[in-house]
């Protein structure tokens, strides 16, 4: 399988092979024999709906649990399917709980959306005066199974957000014209692999705005998080700093590489990115890793900020308009960064 999956044409031949050998046994077989007593596990698609399934495993664990959040009940179910140890909690809303199989550790609400406004430069950072923040949490996703094999499993979770298309031209409010953002996430499961593989794609057709994912590690005695940076891996705190009146303000959002690390000594869960450089960690119990999916800007420098409301107007600015996908890891682990290999589960995730 392993050859195969490198693209050894020799290996694909022999277990094309062997798969038309076990469908033609197969055949033969139930023609007289109960299926129950011939396939131990499976997972396929039922009816002509493309979200429901018929799964056949062995159930190693099950309990009904109360989302903390919304008052749902949810069904969470232990599987062994297809050679897969599978911990199995869907919450309505598009987000997942992610368990470490390893050490029984859940992180809850994992994968959900902030937006907020944004009418800065590309050099700083600016909220409107009258900002509102929107969130994915009372979203109703679709979620559908993609793939089920031997070697990985896909989901795909499908959720809209209505956010305000634009800020007004003072950039003191948020408009009140909304349009749709679409976000489409496909979470991947490969066998061997220790970390969740995520891909986000979405469609952008709005500006002033910043759109950011969060994955909350629940780590509430972590102090530092550690990120790879051009030249070494940061050690930053995660304490927001009260700078007082000092010209320079403390900045919770910082530049990272290919992974930022969050961990208290004992576990830890790290978020591993391709081509995404910005992250905030928050200063609260649930130390939530967010990493900045859009930052749009008015103006390339600060110097452009000063545009009359008419030149603003017809300056477009960087608003990231079209379609962009975005491709992260979760990899939760025990120990810090470096007993855990992060660096190298970066780089292997590539």
């Amino acid at each position: 399988i392993q050859a195969a999956r490198g693209g050894d044409e020799e290996a694909m031949e022999s277990l094309t092979l062997e798969d038309m050998d076990t469908y033609t046994s197969i055949s033969r077989k139930i023609q007289k024999a109960d299926i129950f007593s011939l396939v131990d596990t499976y997972f396929m698609p039922y009816g002509v709906e493309c979200d429901q399934y018929s799964v056949l495993g062995e159930i190693t664990d099950m309990k009904l649990v109360t989302n903390g959040l919304t008052g749902e009940k949810v069904h969470i179910l232990t599987l062994c399917c297809n050679d897969l140890n599978l911990k199995v909690a869907i919450n309505s809303n598009g987000t997942f709980d992610l368990t470490d199989k390893t050490t029984g550790r859940v992180m809850p609400q994992q994968l959900y959306f902030t937006d907020n406004g944004e009418v800065g430069s590309a050099h700083i950072s600016v909220k409107p005066k009258r900002n509102a923040t929107y969130t994915s949490l009372g979203s109703a996703a679709t979620v559908t199974m993609m793939e089920s094999n031997e070697l990985r499993g896909v989901y795909k979770i499908d959720i809209a957000m209505d956010l305000p298309a634009e800020a007004t031209i003072d950039g003191n409010d948020r408009s009140r014209g909304f349009k749709t953002l679409a976000i489409s996430t496909t979470l991947t499961l490969n066998k061997g692999e220790k970390f969740l593989r995520i891909s986000t794609t979405l469609d952008n057709r709005i500006r002033d705005h910043k759109l950011v994912v969060n994955f909350p590690s629940g780590l509430a005695a972590a102090e530092w998080v550690d990120c790879e940076s051009a030249w070494d891996v940061a050690h930053r705190t995660i304490n927001h700093l009260d700078t007082k009146d000092n010209f320079d303000k403390f900045l919770p959002f910082q530049p990272m590489q290919n992974f930022v690390d969050v961990s208290d000594g004992k576990d830890g869960l790290a978020v591993m990115t391709k081509g995404l450089r910005e992250y905030e960690v928050d200063d609260d119990k649930l130390r939530t890793i967010k990493i900045t999916l859009i930052r749009t800007q008015r103006a390339y420098m600060t110097a452009n900020s000063k545009m009359t409301y008419e030149e603003l107007d017809r300056y477009t600015g960087q608003h990231s308009f079209g379609k962009m996908t975005y491709e992260m890891c979760l990899y939760p682990h025990q120990g810090n960064f470096e007993a855990a290999h992060v660096w190298n589960a970066a780089y292997a995730a590539k």
